[in-house]
């Protein structure tokens, strides 16, 4: 990622503001509900998504290239070391020293083959032209995406609509998905209906009336 000029932080970003509690997460978790208006996250809002054990992305600026940092922590947000065994170094009396960036969306102009422009350089500099892009996304984290936390929060939208800012599909695509409706219907046979009606509206009703009739001759 020389080339695009992206850096990746060694640390690991902390959330000490305590807001991870409210979903069920701890401090290495970090919570992102700062959304700009990337087109990745513009459409979220003060929606949140989660980053568990995410690195800061960092862009350096180089010619050509466009990058824009995204996914922004709260400012309560620090960054900590991992040492060589496994351990996480924290000082609990440091100052927090937030807003990191937990990813980059990188664009720079390619020329295109089929262009009439392509000979003359000059003209291909003046913007009169629609260029094709290169783009990268670089997210601190993959584990966000993965099979427990895709569906919680925004983390599948954020990795949904960063491919398709990627296959620069238009701004449109690029939005909250629906939650898929789950069919949660019990499949029965007619003999297994017929049994739960049996057992609902007769053997159920008797057992109960056989304790109460029970309970009612050992008080006495």
């Amino acid at each position: 990622m020389d080339e695009w000029g992206v850096v990746l932080d060694e640390r690991i970003v902390l959330d000490t503001s305590g807001a991870g509690q409210f979903v069920g997460l701890g401090p290495a978790a970090p919570i992102v509900s700062d959304n700009d208006d990337h087109p990745i996250t513009q459409a979220f809002g003060e929606g949140r998504s989660f980053f568990p054990l995410a690195r800061s992305v960092e862009t350096q600026e180089l010619p050509d290239i466009t990058s824009t940092p995204f996914l922004l922590t709260n400012a309560q947000s620090r960054a900590e070391v991992i040492s060589d065994d496994g351990n996480l170094t924290f000082d609990p009396e440091a100052p927090p020293d937030g807003p990191y960036a937990l990813g980059a969306a990188l664009s720079r102009p390619l020329a295109d083959p089929s262009s009439p422009n392509q000979a003359n350089p000059e003209e291909l500099d003046t913007g009169e032209t629609d260029s094709p892009e290169a783009r990268l996304v670089v997210i601190g984290n993959s584990s966000f995406a993965a099979d427990g936390a895709f569906e919680q929060q925004l983390n599948g939208d954020v990795f949904l609509n960063a491919v398709s800012w990627l296959g620069q599909e238009g701004d449109a695509t690029l939005s909250i998905r629906p939650k898929t409706m789950t069919d949660r219907r019990i499949q029965m046979t007619a003999q297994q209906a017929w049994g739960l009606g049996i057992f609902s509206l007769l053997i159920l009703p008797a057992t109960g009336l056989a304790l109460a009739i029970l309970m009612a001759l050992r008080r006495r």
